[in-house]
């Protein structure tokens, strides 16, 4: 990760100023460390879990019924 470096002087307690702050690009899903990528499958999707407050691989199933496109 990339060292921050902040200045803060005594006018400005409140402020806080990065000065050398470069982004890592590239950011494998692997490296977050609210993501849960255990066992992942082929057509997954990434849904948030509260109880453990990460995001989890999960197979979404759903079935349509019927769509009601209302009156044009």
């Amino acid at each position: 990760m990339a060292n921050i470096v902040a200045k803060v002087t005594q006018q400005t307690r409140s402020t806080v100023v990065a000065q050398n702050y470069a982004p890592k690009p590239n950011v494998a899903l692997s490296e977050l460390t609210d993501v849960n990528l255990t066992s992942i499958q082929n057509n997954q999707v990434l849904q948030y879990n509260s109880a453990t407050g990460k995001f989890v691989a999960n197979t979404v199933t759903a079935s349509l019924v019927a769509v009601n496109g209302g009156s044009f």
